[in-house]
């Protein structure tokens, strides 16, 4: 049938559905005497729903059959929509004034305000047009609810959720909302006019095809913007090539909102059952109408579904009808990207496969998450997902297919049978071997392993895993707390005694439980002091008194950075603390160089002894302003940096001494920096900030030439430090561009990875303090508007984090230092009315979170009060202003 045909038919069909009675029987006549084909297409269509209507089945989309792209059916009566259908042949012909039938006349029924230029499209949810807006002298996007849908109240419920979703969305990559409004009945509202194309120009003509870099550049923006979404509980469900916009700067602009499910909102539009989104692009529990499964993750096998498009040319799924297409999406696996494209890259192929699971669970856990992976591709490093082996894709198969798996099984189990017997017995009695020859201390060494891999390895940065490893940790205090109570006290048993409280110690460490944590080490310190006694020659035992001596060190430093002030008398006390725990760990670590001289591990741990006191005495110097003792930290820490410098002579690809030099440039970046605020001479301070900013670049050089193999969340964190350091210093000397370019290159680092993982409150922190960096930087230029914009994102930022964990007080109480100090800095230039605005936009948020849980962000009054408080200053000084003379 010719496609014009189809067009008409379309376009027919749905004036026909929302007629009733003999309206709908005189515009069948009317066909009837325009194109007898036309009519008869229409009355099959029409009593393909009837029939649908009756028996609560899917006849009547199946009958339309790839017709339209999106879809909103059901097992109900069906009401379906359809979206993106372009005006019939005629209507073309008449131009940009012409109207659709089945729409209002929006110079009539919206604001005299727009000026209707041209109909951009048509879908099931609306009717966009061009339209230039008088007042603000610019070109919008404008999208009026069709008539057919103003008299069904769920589908203006929707319409107004897609202008709420869209316009509570502030994102680069999001076309933004401008206005929304209601007319004599009519709802509308306008959005940016995006100049360029959609994706699905790059879909089905090869000749335009986009390269896969590009491709993946796009798709990886996309992530960070639906991510952006899913932070606010909005989930598109709609992702596909036509909602993707490129303006003429080639960057992709998300819309179409019209399917959103804003969490918590939305709840009762949708009925049970009922299918909504694009067939070809939509996630298995999209298509069964599973609206309880449905999660941000939906969005991802969608994300995924127009990767994979733009790679193959085609979507990953597409039949006849649509019933067989939503078949293909539940039951079968897409064709491998290589049938389509033989040069895609593996790890795009790998991207494309974790998205498009069956399972949700077996997807990237959000959008942030896959855009990670795409930028490990694009920058050269090995992605995070991993490709689907043969065994894994056989049990999935299986697993869709378990009659067809279960009769295969059958005939195979007679073959196989005695080989699986024989392979159990010899399991078992190497089991029953293994566990005769396994000792209380070889236990004791795995839960070691296993409570380092929960607190600093894996889980740590794993997204999703932050509960799974509390809960860990929970269990592991348990049991070191049993076994630090059950130990016998005798002598024999003091070294496990001191093990025991000192992992007890870094557990409750780990979990914040600082005195409880005190305690533990100094017990095990006691012990290990006393084994020292009796054998002072032994490497082992001293070498695990200086670490208990050094997280010692390390908790009294985390309790005075924890203080509001530390020159106090509480300060003072834990510097000394600090100070004085390091001092030991470096005498005892010297003292195990001489007894086991040039190991490894051993100068590894020496260097590290020489540098954390250099921390700390640095730390005290500055605290007392002796340039001496600061001078004296300088020189400890240079003695660690030549320890390792010989090391790496000998061995140049050991990653850990690398990156332990790369903070050592960086500690002694700092310690210069800090002896250039004590100098009373100027020329001397200047060139003592100079030498900083070249430690701070050894810092970077040494950590960029790791391997790609030890680059991992950690090493990454302290790149993006090192390259903070160096552009706190260049702010310091007025190097503002150096200083720019250095704060975006360590955003740009640890947003990567925020987005691979939001639930790490320390990237969060880092994040919204290098914006906050940005925000003063600006300020300084006298660029107020993009000071503010930086000032917005570090808001933003920690206020997703006190959603996301309220236990984190630190990002309370940053939040109010940093708005604090620019409304002050803005009230002091009389700027009063934008210094209020900054703390009204923080105490906003802070108030809805306390009221959506009094209890759980009860802390955050405090935070309130302390805004509150600024303000009514800052009015008072505006107050003031007004009735001086010279106002």
């Amino acid at each position: 049938m010719p496609s014009d045909l189809w067009k008409q038919i379309k376009q027919a069909l749905i004036k026909a559905m929302s007629l009733e009675g003999q309206a709908r029987a005189d515009f069948i006549n009317r066909l009837e005497c325009q194109s007898s084909e036309l009519a008869a297409e229409v009355r099959e269509l029409i009593d393909a729903s009837e029939v649908a209507e009756e028996e609560q089945f899917l006849g009547f989309t199946a009958k339309l059959g790839e017709l339209d792209d999106t879809v909103v059916f059901n097992h109900q009566p069906p009401n379906s929509t359809y979206d993106t259908i372009p005006p019939s042949p005629e209507k073309e012909r008449k131009g940009p004034s012409s109207i659709p039938t089945d729409s209002i006349n929006p110079s009539l029924s919206v604001s005299e305000d727009f000026e209707i230029n041209e109909l951009l499209g048509q879908g099931g949810m609306g009717v966009v047009y061009k339209a230039y807006q008088h007042s603000l002298r610019r070109h919008v996007a404008l999208k009026i609810i069709p008539e057919r849908l103003m008299r069904t109240p769920e589908a203006v419920a929707r319409f107004q959720i897609e202008a709420e979703a869209a316009a509570k969305l502030d994102h680069p990559g999001i076309v933004p909302v401008y206005e929304v409004g209601e007319r004599y009945g009519v709802h509308y509202f306008s959005m940016a006019l995006v100049e360029g194309n959609n994706l699905a120009a790059y879909v089905d003509d090869k000749d335009s095809r986009l390269e896969q870099r590009k491709a993946a550049e796009i798709i990886e923006q996309v992530c960070h913007a639906i991510q952006y979404a899913h932070d606010r509980a909005v989930i598109h469900r709609d992702l596909k090539p036509e909602n993707i916009l490129l303006d003429l700067e080639g960057r992709p602009r998300l819309t179409d909102f019209g399917l959103a499910k804003v969490l918590k909102e939305d709840e009762g539009l949708t009925m049970t059952g009922q299918v909504m989104g694009t067939p070809r692009y939509m996630a298995p529990e999209q298509a069964t109408g599973d609206q309880k499964a449905l999660s941000n993750r939906t969005d991802v096998y969608s994300l995924g579904a127009t990767l994979y498009a733009l790679l193959a040319g085609r979507a990953p799924f597409g039949a006849d009808t649509l019933l067989q297409t939503i078949k293909q999406v539940v039951e079968s696996t897409p064709p491998s990207l290589t049938e389509f494209a033989p040069n895609v890259s593996p790890d795009l192929q790998t991207i494309c496969e974790k998205c498009l699971q069956k399972r949700p669970h077996d997807r990237y856990d959000s959008a942030g998450e896959m855009a990670a992976d795409l930028r490990r591709y694009l920058d050269g490093y090995p992605i995070a997902a991993r490709p689907m082996g043969r065994w894994k894709r056989s049990y999935l198969w299986c697993r869709r297919n378990p009659i067809v798996a279960t009769l295969l099984s059958v005939t195979t189990a007679t073959l196989i049978a005695a080989t699986v017997i024989s392979s159990l017995f010899a399991f078992i009695t190497n089991q029953a071997l293994h566990e005769a020859n396994t000792n209380a201390q070889q236990l004791r060494e795995a839960i070691k392993e296993s409570f380092v891999f929960a607190s600093e390895g894996i889980l740590t940065h794993e997204p999703g895993m932050q509960t799974v490893r509390e809960t860990f940790l929970e269990n592991a205090l348990q049991y070191y707390s049993q076994l630090a109570l059950l130990t016998p006290k005798d002598r024999a048993s003091q070294q496990e005694m001191a093990d025991a409280e000192f992992m007890l110690g870094k557990v409750q460490a780990t979990l914040g439980d600082t005195p409880s944590a005190n305690a533990s080490y100094q017990s095990a310190r006691t012990a290990l002091q006393r084994l020292a006694k009796q054998s002072p020659d032994n490497a082992t035992l001293l070498s695990k008194l200086a670490k208990t001596h050094t997280e010692l060190g390390s908790l009294a430093q985390s309790q005075l950075n924890s203080l509001p002030t530390k020159t106090s008398e509480a300060g003072n006390l834990l510097l000394e603390q600090w100070v004085e725990e390091l001092a030991n760990a470096l005498r005892i670590r010297q003292r195990v160089d001489e007894i086991q001289p040039f190991q490894q591990e051993s100068q590894r741990l020496l260097a590290n002894a020489y540098m954390h006191l250099a921390m700390a005495k640095g730390e005290r110097g500055v605290s007392n302003k002796r340039i001496e003792e600061v001078e004296e930290a300088r020189k400890l820490m240079l003695q660690a940096q030549e320890i390792r410098q010989t090391t790496i002579r000998q061995l140049d690809d050991e990653p850990e001494i690398k990156r332990d030099f790369a903070n050592g440039f960086f500690n002694l970046a700092n310690l210069r920096s800090q002896l250039a605020s004590l100098t009373t001479h100027e020329n001397i301070g200047h060139e003592l900030l100079l030498q900083s900013i070249a430690d701070a670049q050894q810092a970077i050089d040494v950590a960029r030439s790791l391997p790609l193999t030890a680059i991992d969340f950690d090493a990454q964190l302290e790149l993006s430090n090192y390259f903070r350091l160096k552009a706190n210093i260049e702010f310091q000397l007025s190097l503002l561009e150096d200083a720019e370019s250095s704060y975006q290159r360590s955003l740009d680092i640890v947003e990567k990875l925020s987005a691979r993982n939001s639930h790490v409150f320390h990237y969060r922190l880092r994040m919204a303090e290098t914006y906050y960096n940005l925000c003063n930087l600006y300020f300084f230029q006298h660029h107020t508007i993009k000071g503010l914009q930086y000032l917005r994102s570090c808001r933003e930022c920690l206020v997703e984090g006190i959603r996301i964990d309220p236990r984190q007080d630190k990002a309370g109480a940053e939040l109010v230092s940093f708005v604090h100090a620019v409304a002050l800095a803005l009230a002091k230039s009389e700027n009063y009315q934008l210094a209020l605005e900054q703390l009204d936009q923080t105490i906003a948020p802070l108030l809805a979170l306390i009221e959506q849980s009094p209890v759980e962000y009860s802390k955050l009054q405090i935070q309130v009060k302390s805004l509150q408080k600024a303000a009514e200053q800052i009015r008072s000084l505006q107050q003031e202003s007004k009735a001086s003379p010279t106002a």
